[in-house]
């Protein structure tokens, strides 16, 4: 009876600390409704697995393993986790275990697909959605790309998604320790472009930024290119009035932008302050029947 006490006493002070720490926002930010803890597809996203610290278990699936190596695919997909993760981290939040397992996993969190896929929507090349598992109905999240599909860049030019490997100088066997500091070296599509003398184009329509981009919608975020798509995924109190450039704007960006990481950050801050105010809840109901 006193430590329940003693938690309800410290469960407010806990929510102003996290309040406090995470801030009102001061950039662009915009979450979908999916993703908030009231809704019935909150579990199937990875802010989930923040707010009760379970590991992230991620799988892959490529069909055309010559042309999309697994180890390259892996890698990029561990780095855009880790990129959405980082901004947590750094404000005091603890992170996720980073797990890889088989498709067919029972725990599975996040499936990268590289092939195609009835989720991508025609003209594209790339999506992400909630499935549930036909076998048990887990709710999962999926990200695939299809490299088949090309995308009209206009004049008459197209281009199919290439894998970000071939634009990332260097060994390949030292592939995933050089990624994430080759990721906050180039920052940004543009600066990638000049830095490998590479088209800009090609480099956009890869695999590492649409993994970064379509991850983020994974752990919750929704798009910001404009009102009306953020409207689609959103509702007004999940998000700003204004929206800066970042990785959920354009996918101009391979390192999340203060409008990223802010969004990140806002999506923490409102699961985490219902799992606080679950806990006090269930505090409650032990008391009110005497344990």
């Amino acid at each position: 009876m006193g430590f329940a006490r003693a938690i309800l006493k410290l469960t407010p002070t806990l929510f102003t600390i996290l309040f406090l720490l995470l801030g009102q926002p001061s950039y662009g930010w915009g979450l979908k409704e999916e993703a908030i803890p009231k809704s019935y597809w909150f579990k199937s996203h990875l802010i989930e697995n923040v707010v009760n610290g379970r590991e992230i278990r991620y799988a892959v699936e490529i069909k055309d393993l010559e042309s999309f190596p697994e180890w390259s695919i892996r890698a990029q997909t561990e780095a855009a986790l880790r990129l959405w993760l980082e901004p947590l981290q750094q404000a005091g939040i603890a992170i996720p275990k980073i797990v890889r397992v088989s498709p067919n996993d029972s725990k599975l969190d996040l499936l990268v697909k590289i092939g195609p896929d009835p989720i991508i929507w025609p003209g594209r090349n790339a999506a992400a959605h909630i499935l549930s598992r036909p076998s048990d109905g887990r709710l999962y999240s999926l990200v695939a790309i299809d490299p088949k599909v090309a995308v009209d860049f206009g004049g008459g030019k197209k281009i199919c998604a290439k894998d970000s490997r071939h634009y990332i100088r260097g060994p390949e066997k030292s592939f995933s320790e050089r990624l994430m500091p080759a990721i906050k070296r180039y920052k940004s599509i543009d600066n990638w472009a000049k830095q490998v003398g590479e088209s800009r184009d090609l480099l956009w329509n890869s695999t590492l930024p649409k993994l970064i981009h379509e991850i983020g919608h994974s752990f919750g975020l929704a798009d910001t290119v404009s009102q009306a798509m953020l409207n689609q995924q959103s509702r007004p109190d999940l998000q700003s009035k204004t929206h800066g450039e970042g990785v959920m704007k354009k996918a101009d960006y391979l390192l999340p932008q203060e409008d990223d990481r802010n969004s990140m950050l806002q999506l923490a801050k409102l699961a985490r302050g219902a799992a606080i105010q679950c806990v006090k809840a269930q505090l409650d109901s032990l008391i009110s029947k005497g344990q």
